[in-house]
C-alpha cells in the first residue's frame, strides 16, 4: 500500500512477464469446485514485457467474479500484453495468450473482466469458455462494465501511439453455454483500434 492506503501491487496468482523483461509467460492450470476472485485481485498469464502471454486453464464448478472497488485493478482473469500503470514507461510487444474455463457456472460482476487484450503492438489472445449451466455477464453501471473480450488497443500509460501503427487484430473468442445473461453494463468484445482486423466471436447456448 502507498502512503494514501491503496493498493501498488493487487493480489493474485500470476505467470507473467515483468515490464523490461523477455521471454514467454508460464502455463498456468488451476482445477477446484469453486473459484472466487475478487477486490482486485487476478489470475494472470500476461507479459508487461516483450514477449507472447501464457496459456491458462481452469477448470470448476462455479467461477465468480466481482467487486472491482478500485478500478487502478480490475478483479479478473487476464492473458494478455498489459502496461504497468505504476511503472512502465516503455511500449509492450506480444501477441495476448489463451484462456480456457470449464465450469458449470460463470459470473462476471462489479466491473470484473475476462481479457486476452493487447495494449500495445501485437495479435490479440484467445478466449474459450465452457459454462454448461449458465454465464452471466454484468456491470455496476455503464461507467465499470463487465467485460468479455479479446482487443487491441493502445496503451493509455505512456504517450499514447497513433491508431495507425496498431496493425494486431483483435483476438477470437468462444462461448458454449446453458444460457447467457448481459446486464447492467456486461459486454462482449473482439474489437481492434487501428488497421488490424477484428477477431470472431461465436457464441452457442441455449437461452440467450
Amino acid at each position: 500500500f502507498n502512503s494514501a492506503g491503496r493498493a501498488i501491487f493487487p493480489g493474485g496468482v500470476l505467470a507473467q512477464v515483468d515490464v523490461g523483461d523477455e521471454g514467454i509467460a508460464g502455463e498456468l492450470t488451476i482445477e477446484t469446485a469453486l473459484l472466487n476472485v475478487s477486490d482486485g485481485s487476478k489470475i494472470q498469464v500476461g507479459s508487461f514485457g516483450s514477449g507472447d502471454a501464457g496459456v491458462l486453464t481452469i477448470r470448476a464448478d462455479d467461477v465468480n467474479l466481482f467487486n472491482t472497488a478500485d478500478p487502478t485493478f480490475f478483479t479478473g482473469i487476464f492473458g494478455g500484453i498489459l502496461q504497468d500503470p505504476n511503472s512502465s514507461t516503455t511500449l509492450p510487444e506480444g501477441n495476448g495468450g489463451q484462456v480456457n474455463i470449464y465450469a458449470e457456472r460463470v459470473s462476471v460482476r462489479d466491473g470484473s473482466r475476462v481479457t486476452a487484450d493487447v495494449s500495445g503492438l501485437g495479435e490479440g489472445g484467445t478466449i474459450f469458455i465452457q459454462a454448461n449451466e449458465r454465464l452471466e455477464v454484468v456491470g455496476d453501471s455503464k461507467t465499470t462494465p463487465s467485460t468479455i473480450g479479446a482487443e487491441v488497443n493502445p496503451p493509455g500509460v505512456v504517450t499514447p501511439i497513433s491508431p495507425e501503427q496498431i496493425v494486431g487484430s483483435g483476438g477470437d473468442v468462444v462461448i458454449e453455454a446453458g444460457q447467457i445473461s448481459l446486464r447492467e453494463g456486461g459486454t462482449l468484445s473482439d474489437s481492434t483500434i487501428g488497421n488490424g482486423d477484428s477477431g470472431d466471436y461465436r457464441v452457442r447456448d441455449t437461452q440467450l
